[in-house]
């Protein structure tokens, strides 16, 4: 994912940077970062496509009762 892709994503489902930084887990300078060329893990672009069609986190789900 590039920056201009992370962008695009991020303007696509509304966020703003603050609120990416905090659902990921990001410090606030870490946008920055992308943009002037630091790599963006493949686990932030899995995050993106997550976020983007709603899953829930692994775990967050209800479980069904045992029987």
């Amino acid at each position: 994912m590039t920056y201009d892709e992370f962008e695009a994503w991020r303007n696509r489902v509304g966020m703003s940077q603050k609120a990416v930084c905090e659902l990921f887990g990001l410090s606030t300078n870490q946008p920055r970062r992308y943009a002037t060329g630091t790599p963006i893990p493949p686990y932030i672009a899995y995050a993106c496509a997550a976020v983007e069609h709603e899953l829930p986190p692994v775990g967050a789900q209800e479980k069904a009762p045992a029987d």
